[in-house]
Formats: structure tokens, C-alpha cells, sequence
């Protein structure tokens, strides 16, 4: 009994190790096209962004900063955001972080509006589109650059915080 357990777990994990070996091929073999499939145990895949799934996007985002209002339209992505404390980069790096998410791993999202408000009014607003990001696509920082520094480099900021 005990050789017939040890044989179906070995049959088990090797099917499970095959699977997810033949898994990664679309991944290895470049762009996955639209009628192959993706592979089974990862998310190559950039998300859609829809109203429906809004809610778990922003549910994702960093602590810091909370959400006010949140409009999609189209491609265009406009949020409203009110700082929740912390230093002033923890609202710069969580804003560099939403703009990311929505510009970077969505497919659909072409422009965010993105205003960081203070107790009544608004601290920060940044303007980022797809376009603005021709020279870095992944949003990769230089070394050493602050998510300020990022910020100002890439896009267009207005407000208190942003001149």
C-alpha cells in the first residue's frame, strides 16, 4: 500500500511539473496571438480595464493615498485621490505606482488624470499618457531617480506640488 502511495504522488507531481512546463511555451515563443490561448498557470496577458473592473484595479493600489472618485471613459482614466498622511514621496511613489498600473498593465487605458487633493484642496495633478511613455514602455526608473523625479521627467504636473 505504502509503494502505490509513493507511485501515484510521484505521477501526480511529474503530470503537475509537465503542465507547467508546456505552460510557459506561448510565453517562450513570443507574443501570444488572439486565437491560441494563454499559457495556464501565469498572467502574460495585459488586463482590460472596465467599469465592471475598476473597483478591483484600485482595490490593488498602494496605502497612502485614498480614492475619492474614479472615472473611466473610454481609454481615458481620470481619479481623484485624497492624501491618507505620510510623507510627501509616499503620495509622489503611490501616484507613480496607480499611473503604472493603469499605463502599463492595462491594454486599454490611454491617458490618466490622476488629482491628489490635501484637506480642501488639490495638491498634485498629473497628466500621463501612453504616448508619454515612448521612452521608458515599462516605466523602468534610471538608477537613483526618486519617484519625484520620475514624475517630473515623464509627465505633465500642475498644483502646489507639481511646479
Amino acid at each position: 500500500m505504502n509503494g502505490l502511495a509513493r507511485r501515484l504522488f510521484a505521477s501526480v507531481f511529474v503530470c503537475l511539473m509537465a503542465a507547467s512546463l508546456l505552460s510557459l511555451l506561448p510565453a517562450l515563443g513570443g507574443k501570444v496571438g488572439e486565437g491560441e490561448g494563454v499559457p495556464a498557470f501565469s498572467s502574460t496577458k495585459q488586463k482590460v480595464l472596465t467599469e465592471e473592473s475598476l473597483a478591483d484595479f484600485l482595490s490593488g493600489q498602494p496605502e497612502g493615498l485614498r480614492v475619492i472618485h474614479a472615472d473611466l471613459e473610454g481609454e481615458d482614466l481620470r481619479l481623484r485621490l485624497k492624501r491618507a498622511g505620510g510623507p510627501r514621496e509616499s503620495v509622489y511613489q503611490g501616484t507613480l505606482d496607480m499611473i503604472r498600473g493603469a499605463l502599463v498593465h492595462t491594454n486599454n487605458v490611454e491617458s490618466v488624470t490622476l488629482s491628489v487633493f490635501g484637506t480642501d484642496q488639490p495638491l498634485l495633478t498629473v497628466y500621463a499618457t501612453r504616448s508619454d511613455l515612448a521612452t521608458d514602455p515599462e516605466m523602468k526608473r534610471a538608477k537613483g531617480l526618486t519617484a519625484e523625479e520620475y514624475l517630473r521627467r515623464m509627465f505633465r504636473l500642475k498644483g502646489p506640488w507639481g511646479e
